[in-house]
């Protein structure tokens, strides 16, 4: 006597074994977003090519500018984000301030509310603007203001961020290298706070976790255009946009500069990590500008330097700025701003101004410069100069 295999029975174990292992696999791999669908890589070369004044003036056309006001109370520091609210400019600048100036610079409210008392924050890590309110993130807490500055609550967050954007259905935290929720130490860069659920994505290298960074105030922040909500984070040369229902983000394009990414995984070591931190690869993308099937960036190699490029990938121009037709030097700052007014912000500081003024040529060769020179000191708070995109 003798058992019969049963080659059918087999066949169920090989398959139950399979989708087990499946299963198994993929819930240990952590949510980094990228799903490959829709996924672009862009190489950018790292060249030291000059974009020249005419080939600037081929994509952007000079609008106006505005010299904000300066007082004790007006004193700009470092700016690290702008917005157009109407006629209304809000400039944050250092680790303390935000400070509005209408249309023609004239200074209108300081918002600084720095200490421990009911609505005053310790230090302001970012800002977003919606719907006539101002939210101001501070460490593990967000603080609400009308933009008359009345002060109307807190919301508590599980963790310390870098960035925020308040978008309808709830509020998306850039966290840097920071933890996404303290009691689990579970390291995501990216969390969302929902109205109806709250979740992690984009997870961190652990060696990472509380290392500090600052790549031209941008980094660790939203953007937006009109086609969405994106962002990017540190040594992750990926931008993700935002899905405005679900709060998921999801990657757009792959950004690679020169001949390698700088970019750590999730399970680099300590010594690659300390390699690609030591190298010479640009650092990450600031000044970000998105329209259309365009994006227009900033990155820092040997000098300052600015990409545009399409979404299928063609390098529309790519160096370093000299001056424009107008003898002003080029400084890019992300602009939060109506997107359908397609505009770019440059933003030159007073010594600059004053400096290139003192060549009798550059004077000769252009009235705005003499304008400027002429309105400014050194002391000045520095020129908004506002771009359009003509391409």
């Amino acid at each position: 006597m003798y058992l019969k295999r049963n080659s059918n029975s087999n066949h169920f174990a090989i398959i139950f074994l399979f989708l087990f292992l499946v299963c198994f696999i993929s819930c240990k791999v952590k949510d980094d977003g990228k799903d490959g669908k829709g996924f672009v890589t862009i190489t950018i070369p790292d060249k030291n090519d000059k974009i020249t004044a005419e080939q600037f003036d081929s994509i952007f056309e000079y609008n106006r500018y505005i010299i904000p006001e300066i007082s004790d109370s007006s004193m700009l520091g470092k700016i690290n984000k702008v917005y157009l609210i109407g006629d209304t400019l809000f400039v944050m600048h250092g680790s303390q301030f935000i400070t509005s100036y209408d249309s023609n610079g004239k200074y209108i409210r300081n918002y600084s509310h720095i200490g421990q008392g009911p609505g005053e924050y310790p230090v302001l890590n970012d800002m977003d603007i919606k719907e006539g309110f101002i939210y101001i993130l501070s460490g593990n807490k967000i603080y609400k203001y009308t933009t008359d500055d009345r002060f109307m609550g807190t919301i508590n967050l599980e963790n310390a961020s870098k960035g925020l954007s308040v978008i309808p259905s709830g509020i998306a935290l850039n966290n840097g290298f920071a933890y996404a929720n303290e009691s689990t130490k579970d390291n995501y860069s990216y969390s969302f706070k929902g109205k109806e659920q709250n979740f992690n994505q984009i997870p961190f290298n652990p060696i990472m976790t509380g290392l500090s960074y600052s790549f031209n105030g941008q980094t660790g922040k939203f953007f937006e255009s009109k086609d969405g909500v994106f962002t990017f984070f540190p040594y992750n040369d990926t931008i993700y946009q935002l899905d405005m229902d679900k709060g998921k983000l999801k990657p757009l394009l792959d950004i690679k500069i020169g001949t390698s990414k700088r970019n750590i995984t999730h399970y680099a070591t300590q010594e690659e990590i300390t390699s690609i931190q030591n190298s010479t690869a640009p650092d990450i993308i600031n000044a970000p500008y998105m329209w259309d099937d365009k994006l227009l960036f900033g990155y820092v190699s040997d000098r300052p330097k600015i990409a545009l490029v399409s979404f299928e990938g063609k390098v529309i121009a790519n160096g370093f700025l000299g001056l424009d037709s107008k003898k002003l030097p080029i400084t890019f700052i992300d602009l939060h701003d109506n997107p359908d007014n397609k505009e770019v912000l440059s933003i030159i500081p007073s010594d600059f101004v004053q400096a290139i003024a003192s060549n009798a040529d550059n004077l000769r060769d252009s009235p705005l410069l003499r304008e400027l020179s002429e309105k400014m000191s050194e002391e000045s708070n520095p020129v908004f100069v506002f771009y359009k995109i003509k391409i």
